[in-house]
């Protein structure tokens, strides 16, 4: 009873200084946890939005930055402040005020872009409408640019065609590299690539063109011992992940459980609750620490989300066990171990894809922050429990 007592008071102290420091970060947003979402062109928002869900489309005026998260995600309208997508397909088009952050697994880019932008993806295409004022740094399999950028470039791909101008210096760096007409580089190119570049004889390069193979290793010895030493590495943060993935369901079974229950209940409200909580644990460690008194506070609030952060694929990797294995054996029961064990594996699997293993790796922690919050307030109302409908 002392122990149920004291973890209560520290929950209830966290939630205290949630609520203190929530008006500040998020003062004017509005967020929308849907299937399906759409600010027609007709629409006018005043404030920051977050959309999380199936689709989302965002043809209006949005008068802040624009945070989505979901399976596809499409802006195409006037957004003054920033832009930050993450999705499976991203399309970013209209204009935008500030800097756009993509990660997806097949982007779209056909937009007009004040400031920077970031981009992160298998497959990413900036089209010839393109224009970007300030800085593009790029990552993905396969590159194509073919618009407008008054900065420089940075695109790191296994393939990358480039089409179109650059008036800052253009850094590539991958396995194929093709400058294609009517291409003009009015700073310098620099390129590392395993095979020397293509370069067409009309394109236009102002500056100096230099390029080198990427650097081998001393010897096979070398890179077969990193590679070693990487599948060790990695199993043995496996080994963690399940060891307290175990302590978790032993000792906060009902919580385990219930937190993985709203993940197949609840599935958007939990990411939206998963990504606020991130925000508040960011600002609010933040703002504390301007404040020497508020320095503690800082820490602690910190703290608590490092743990979240740590243990928050526990909750996914159960919630996806439980799908897989509910879809081979419908209407069986399987111990959270089991679940648990096949979810890291699969989780462990997809966060070595290249690009979208990055997003997955960002979208997995937020769920399992939302889910821990939302088992917890569900256990603590259990009118609105889901274990009492679902179990």
């Amino acid at each position: 009873m002392a122990d149920m007592t004291k973890s209560n008071f520290k929950i209830s102290l966290l939630t205290f200084i949630l609520l203190i420091i929530t008006p500040f970060i998020i003062s004017a947003s509005e967020f929308m946890a849907r299937d399906g979402m759409i600010i027609s062109r007709a629409d006018s928002v005043f404030d920051d939005i977050y959309l999380f869900g199936n689709n989302a489309e965002v043809y209006g005026y949005v008068e802040g930055d624009v945070f989505a998260f979901g399976y596809d995600v499409e802006t195409n309208g006037d957004i003054t402040e920033s832009v930050n997508l993450f999705a499976y397909n991203v399309v970013l088009g209209g204009d935008v005020g500030n800097s756009a952050r993509l990660f997806g697994y097949q982007i779209d880019v056909d937009a007009l872009v004040h400031r920077n932008v970031l981009a992160f993806g298998q497959r990413v295409d900036i089209g010839r409408n393109t224009e970007i004022f300030r800085d593009i740094t790029c990552g993905a399999e396969r590159i194509n640019f073919d618009g407008i950028v008054h900065g420089d470039a940075e695109l790191n791909g296994d393939v990358v065609s480039v089409s179109g101008i650059i008036e800052g210096d253009l850094i590539a760096k991958g396995g194929e590299i093709s400058i294609i007409a009517p291409t003009t580089i009015k700073g310098d190119f620099i390129c590392t690539s395993v095979d020397e570049p293509y370069i067409d004889d009309d394109v236009i390069i102002e500056g100096e063109t230099d390029w080198e193979p990427p650097k081998e290793k001393d010897t096979d010895e070398e890179d077969e011992g990193s590679s070693a030493f990487g599948a060790v590495f990695r199993f043995v943060l496996f080994l963690m992940a399940f060891i307290t993935g175990l302590a978790l369901v032993i000792l906060f079974k009902r919580h385990t459980n219930e937190s993985a229950i709203q993940l197949q209940t609840r599935f958007w409200h939990t990411l939206a609750i998963g990504f606020l909580a991130w925000v508040i644990f960011i600002g609010g460690s933040l703002i504390l620490l301007v404040l020497i008194i508020g320095i503690p506070l800082s820490i602690l609030l910190f703290t608590v989300g490092m743990v979240l952060f740590y243990i928050g694929k526990i909750y996914v990797s159960i919630f996806i066990g439980r799908l897989l294995i509910g879809l081979v054996a419908r209407g069986k029961k399987v111990a959270l171990g089991w679940e648990l064990l096949l979810g890291l594996i699969i989780l462990s699997i997809v966060f070595q894809i290249p690009g979208l293993g990055v997003l997955i790796y960002i979208i997995t922690f937020i769920l399992g922050t939302g889910a821990a919050i939302a088992g917890y307030l569900s256990m603590t109302h259990p009118k609105k429990s889901a274990t009492a409908t679902t179990l």
